[in-house]
């Protein structure tokens, strides 16, 4: 028979397997054809590949409804080239005291539109569609390793344990959330909350959380341009963060592996801690730090990326760490803030970075004599006092760096420094401390006070000094190994 358009066909003029059914004339004549065979098959994938699930009026009928449909999906063997999809249509899911289990691999639910959120104020507002349970138990617990969830709200009423229990200590390893909100009550925590074994290692693209979010979890997953909002912190607080976060926020303490044995292992791009210790950052004796990389990021309070009020260990920011275009706009940042008797080592790199109150990179304000910096310290200023290094033998490398507002020297430094500009603002104080022989300055701008040198020792120590700008000069504990120096030394030099 001749190719004719499906309105073309009558009752008596019905095609048959194996005749071409024209779809589309396209401009160029060219025929795009398919059989009754394809027609067969699609409409076969449809009827069995996808299951919809239609809200009424009752919310707890449609939540009955969604574990019927769930317990339907299993039944067909969902397999990971051929997933089952539960889709739902707008409306309120209610599973009353016990929520809905996700034991089977390869099936999916997926709700209508995408659940908007008021960012400016945190506020989720009305969602396409809501999956709630009132108490005792989480809404949605993951316990096989492939599943995903897509376009909707999910709620925990009562029980602060949150809505989502992701732990994958033996699951959830591959768990998609694609424009999902997760909420529950105030302090709730969204996720598992394990001293030794919680994990989640999923991906989670457009997702609001309400609560803490990974508290006391290891994060080893995706997260893409996420919210949390928890006083609790998210991604991995407490615990470690390995995994790779961007444009993400979180509002709370510890966010990004912070908060007392939290570790920043992974990589954050574009992302922001609103609040203390992020990154990394600690105020606690136990162990953690900074071992990953952050790129463009920001800590609005105090102790951010490897930032530490107690240190035991050695390696706030650890040596192979890397920290660009970052900045914590409080005190005691990137590895600053040790106090006597604790070491913090800013061992990594930083680079164009800012800490924007007191004691950042490796600095303190309260008289530690360990903090050093034995890394790579490029392009970062310290706005407030105390910066870069705090009494500790210093080896590392600083290269324009500046700090104007200092009220002590900078101790112990047995380093390279480049084109920086230190300025103490005490009366005399001396600009740079040096502890061994092996310390070389070149080009930096270097302002004492009263009585202080521009740079001086304790004891007889050897430099290298050449193409600095010094008001006091070198103290008559500092021998220049240059044979012809080209610093200049002007009392009325200033910054």
């Amino acid at each position: 028979m001749a190719d004719k358009q499906i309105k073309e066909f009558t009752l008596q003029d019905t095609p048959q397997t194996g005749d071409w059914l024209l779809m589309q004339q396209a401009a160029d004549d060219a025929v795009r054809k398919i059989t009754i065979q394809d027609v067969a098959d699609f409409a076969s994938f449809a009827s069995t590949r996808q299951i919809v699930v239609g809200a009424g009026n009752d919310a707890v009928v449609n939540g009955t409804a969604l574990k019927a449909a769930y317990a339907e999906a299993k039944t067909r063997s969902p397999v990971a080239t051929d997933w089952v999809t539960i889709k739902l249509t707008s409306g309120s899911y209610d599973f009353g005291s016990t929520g809905l289990t996700m034991d089977t691999d390869y099936i999916a639910i997926v709700g209508e539109g995408s659940p908007p959120w008021d960012e400016s104020g945190f506020i989720v507002t009305q969602a396409p569609v809501s999956m709630v349970v009132c108490d005792t138990d989480r809404t949605l617990k993951v316990t096989c390793r492939y599943t995903l969830l897509a376009n909707m709200h999910v709620r925990q009423e009562s029980n602060a344990v949150g809505a989502l229990d992701a732990n994958n200590a033996s699951y959830a390893d591959f768990l998609v959330c694609r424009n999902v909100a997760f909420t529950g009550p105030t302090g709730s925590r969204i996720a598992v909350e394990s001293s030794s074994t919680g994990r989640c290692n999923g991906t989670f693209i457009d997702c609001y959380f309400r609560g803490a979010a990974f508290y006391n979890c290891d994060f080893g997953g995706f997260a893409f341009r996420c919210r949390v909002l928890g006083a609790l912190g998210g991604f991995g607080s407490l615990k470690t963060f390995d995994g790779y976060a961007k444009e993400c926020t979180v509002v709370g303490v510890g966010g990004f592996g912070g908060s007392r044995h939290g570790v920043m292992a992974g990589l954050c791009e574009d992302c922001v801690n609103e609040g203390d210790q992020g990154f990394g950052g600690s105020i606690s004796t136990s162990t953690g730090g900074f071992t990953g990389v952050a790129r463009r990021c920001r800590n609005t309070g105090d102790y951010g990326f490897g930032g530490n009020k107690y240190a035991p260990s050695a390696g706030a920011i650890a040596a192979g760490a890397v920290v660009e275009d970052c900045i914590n706009e409080g005190n005691y940042g990137f590895a600053g803030g040790a106090l006597a008797g604790y070491a913090n080592d800013l061992a990594g790199t930083c680079r164009r970075c800012r800490n924007e109150g007191d004691s950042g990179f490796a600095g303190s304000g309260s008289g530690s004599t360990t903090s050093k910096i034995t890394g790579v310290v490029e392009d970062c200023e310290n706005e407030g006092d105390g910066g870069f290094g705090c009494g500790g033998v210093s080896t590392g490398t600083l290269r324009r760096c500046r700090n104007v507002g200092r009220t002590t020297a900078i101790p112990g430094w047995n380093g390279l420094m480049i084109d920086c500009e230190f300025k103490v603002t005490s009366a005399n104080i001396d600009a740079v401390l040096l502890v061994g022989d092996a310390a070389k300055l070149y080009k930096n701008i270097l302002i004492a006070n009263g009585t202080g040198k521009s740079v001086n020792a304790a004891g007889a120590q050897n430099v290298v000094s050449a193409g600095n700008l010094m008001n006091l000069g070198l103290g008559a504990n500092v021998t220049n190994l240059v044979a012809l120096s080209t610093d200049l030394t002007d009392s009325n030099i200033d910054l």
